[in-house]
């Protein structure tokens, strides 16, 4: 019975790992590949693309050629590319310190699947959720790319 019950512990430890594992992939993909629809494109055209945000998003939009602006320093300019993440890791703060912007594109993804970040779930940070991972529905994440004028 012992050995039985250390199965099931086993199987039901693994699935839920494999849950977590896939809905972090979806979660991470979401900043690899806005990172590749909004900044790239433009960097390899020769426009200047600057990135605020998250860590996750920073380590693919820096890859694809962006660069980063702080709060407490220049850029972007005008004619310049600002590309940012304003759902769960938002940066309405670099927005309201570039007043004059249009908006050109937005990526971002929804669904009703499990989720690591978002609705109770804060696998990587208590302030979203004690939860490892949930089921939800709606969206994952929203990223922006805006002309500075």
């Amino acid at each position: 019975m012992a050995i039985l019950g250390g199965a099931l512990l086993v199987a039901a430890g693994t699935a839920y790992s494999c849950l977590i594992l896939k809905a972090d992939y979806r979660f991470a993909n979401m900043s690899r590949t806005a990172a590749r629809e909004l900044v790239e494109p433009h960097v390899a055209a020769g426009e200047r693309v600057w990135v605020a945000g998250q860590w996750g998003f920073y380590w693919y939009a820096l890859r694809a050629g962006a660069q980063v602006t702080r709060p407490d320093d220049p850029g972007p300019y005008p004619g310049d590319l600002l590309a940012i993440p304003t759902g769960l890791a938002g940066s309405a703060t670099t927005l309201y310190r570039i007043p004059n912007r249009t908006l050109v594109r937005t990526y971002a993804d929804s669904c009703a699947c499990g989720r690591t970040m978002t609705d109770g779930a804060g696998l990587y940070t208590n302030a979203l959720g004690n939860l490892l991972w949930v089921w939800a529905r709606g969206p994952l994440d929203r990223f922006e790319l805006w002309r500075v004028y």
